[in-house]
């Protein structure tokens, strides 16, 4: 007994056009635009930047790939910062005295 072709899971689609339906447009999450390849950057935790959006989100200093930091308390955060802005985790210095 053999399926009628309607039943696939892989039937091809009934209308050319839902073949070449394009993604949704990548949007920066600083000003929520459209961003276009040449003045993209990232993904950089899974966000995308313009390249003049791509700054500090505290002072406003415009960051490249290698001088960005992201926020090391909250993982969630999708901003970038400067070393100087970045939330860092604090550790609680522990000292030990050995007795000899």
């Amino acid at each position: 007994m053999s399926m009628p072709p309607s039943a696939l899971s892989n039937a091809p689609p009934k209308r050319l056009k839902n073949l070449f339906v394009p993604p949704p447009p990548d949007k920066c999450t600083r000003c929520n635009n459209r961003v276009y390849q040449m003045e993209k950057i990232g993904p950089v935790n899974e966000v995308i930047f313009h390249k003049q959006c791509f700054k500090c989100k505290e002072c406003g200093q415009h960051l490249s790939l290698k001088t960005y930091f992201t926020n090391q308390t909250d993982f969630s955060d999708p901003e970038v910062y400067c070393s100087k802005h970045c939330p860092k985790v604090r550790h609680n210095a522990l000292y030990f005295r050995f007795s000899v």
